[in-house]
């Protein structure tokens, strides 16, 4: 039966998961009550930009795993006929539509993790949902801008996995002294992964290649991720990159080198840089940003 399921969707993907579980201990105090997805870069909160992206790269039907204080993410995607009826009486159709967008976008489903376990615990909570499906995850604090001719982070990824039916990694280079921040691969010949170290030292790093967050994984990551919970339960977490370190010692994964301009918005810095780069793209912002720029 998985034979002839994966035959027919060869090349596919239709489902993503967006990991938002995290304890977000860079935006504290604020994180406590306000999840970190939800502040906004220009006019829209970061995790409504990632599921927009996500549906350009013609995902059907994203899953949001979410942690404790982020259940604003569940009402910001559901309807408010209130408001909606108060901006109908008063005339405001440019605002009614851009609410009524929130929840047209996608189906969006949302699984509530009771622990703060890692990145690799997060997603294994998927494994169900996914169906023995190939499934795009992302982290809900990265976001990369592209050019209008470019095709975006998730459909660069989804296209290579097309090709290659193997686990594909977004891939971005970092500067020398961040690597100890991400997990690092270490690159072959072309573009397979070797492994992949997380926060290595900048001495022990494999290389300057950064996974960012986003890959297309195939259902085989869930029974890696199993077994790596069962062999040792009392860990405080698991990170994804244990089982896609161990995937790619079994020749299984590939990177792909992402065009487009990448922010770690999970930083206070990293949210202000996204804000002024995107600012700077709009043209109702950037004459008026760049004169505040210029005057400070």
């Amino acid at each position: 039966m998985f034979f002839i399921h994966w035959t027919m969707n060869k090349g596919k993907v239709k489902k993503a998961v967006v990991l938002c579980g995290g304890l977000a201990s860079r935006f504290l105090p604020i994180s406590k009550a306000v999840a970190k997805e939800m502040l906004p870069i220009l006019d829209k909160p970061i995790i409504h930009i990632i599921v927009e992206e996500l549906k350009k790269a013609g995902i059907e039907e994203v899953l949001i795993i979410l942690g404790r204080g982020k259940s604003a993410m569940e009402e910001y995607f559901d309807k408010n006929p209130e408001i909606e009826t108060r901006l109908e009486k008063t005339n405001h159709t440019s605002l009614l539509e851009k609410t009524k967008e929130t929840y047209n976008l996608l189906p969006i489903y949302f699984l509530r993790q009771i622990d703060a376990r890692g990145t690799g615990y997060a997603f294994s909570l998927a494994k169900k949902w996914c169906d023995e499906e190939a499934v795009l995850m992302t982290f809900g604090d990265e976001v990369v801008f592209h050019k209008d001719n470019q095709p975006n982070i998730y459909q660069q990824t989804i296209d290579v996995f097309s090709k290659t039916n193997k686990n594909v990694l977004a891939v971005s280079a970092v500067k020398k002294e961040d690597v100890i921040k991400y997990g690092i691969i270490k690159p072959g010949q072309s573009i397979e992964v070797l492994g992949i170290v997380e926060k290595p030292t900048k001495e022990t790093a494999p290389s300057n290649l950064s996974f960012i967050g986003t890959a297309v994984l195939k259902p085989e990551v869930f029974d890696v991720l199993e077994k790596i919970i069962k062999d040792d339960i009392t860990k405080l977490e698991y990170g994804i990159t244990d089982a896609i370190d161990i995937l790619a010692k079994k020749n299984q994964v590939v990177a792909k080198r992402i065009l487009g301009k990448r922010f770690d918005t999970g930083s206070p810095l990293g949210l202000v840089k996204a804000n002024i780069y995107a600012a700077m793209q709009d043209s109702k912002y950037k004459k008026e940003l760049k004169e505040f720029l210029r005057m400070h």
